[in-house]
């Protein structure tokens, strides 16, 4: 997940710009050699060390999805009914830069290097990186209008209704009494190891209830 501010009204601003990293940068992208946006490999710090994996994005990604507005146009439904009346008060101004905010030197360092390949592309708005010490401390700079975007895992959502995280299971039509507490020994796929709704929490479901 990605959080984007709220003072820019126009979000097309930043659904354009993810989707022209990816035209360039993603795996099938026209500039992917000279950098990779979904890969952490290479990364080190001043010591020599090696870098951790899933450097601002997961190193699985494979595309990075922008829903269409009918889709969004239902997110509002979630949220609370004031928090959608604030962002329609908002005012539009054009956006000459944009900051990435990270949280470790390894972040920090594939930013810089996605920022200066970005820069080489002449790819609108500037970006620059930042770094904080959490994620939380990336969305207050966020919030108070020093940054622009982070990547965020499932456990740092919050809605205005409270912290609740959707996700959607899918199952063959043949088996309506499968759930997501008894899927014990059938044949499953996820969205990734590690991920809060396509791993964490149901694999915590079928440990507790055993079936």
């Amino acid at each position: 997940m990605i959080m984007t501010s709220l003072i820019q009204n126009d979000v097309t601003v930043y659904t354009d710009f993810l989707e022209l990293l990816v035209q360039n940068f993603g795996p099938s992208g026209t500039s992917v050699s000279s950098f990779n946006l979904f890969s952490s490999a290479g990364y080190t710090t001043v010591s020599g060390n090696n870098a951790t994996h899933h450097l601002m994005f997961s190193d699985h990604t494979k595309n990075i999805y922008i829903p269409p507005v009918t889709e969004t146009e239902t997110y509002y439904r979630w949220i609370d009914p004031s928090f959608k009346k604030a962002l329609e008060k908002l005012e539009s101004c054009p956006l000459p830069t944009l900051g990435w905010c990270v949280i470790d030197e390894f972040e920090m360092s594939k930013c810089q290097r996605m920022s200066s390949a970005f820069s080489a592309k002449r790819i609108q708005p500037e970006m620059f990186c930042l770094q904080a010490n959490s994620t939380i401390d990336c969305m207050k700079l966020i919030k108070d209008g020093y940054a622009d975007m982070v990547t965020l895992e499932a456990g740092d959502l919050n809605y205005g209704n409270g912290p609740f995280y959707y996700a959607v299971a899918i199952v063959e039509k043949v088996n309506p009494g499968l759930l997501i507490s008894n899927w014990r020994h059938r044949r499953t796929c996820h969205s990734g190891v590690g991920k809060a709704a396509g791993w964490i929490i149901p694999l915590n479901t079928v440990l507790d209830t055993r079936q």
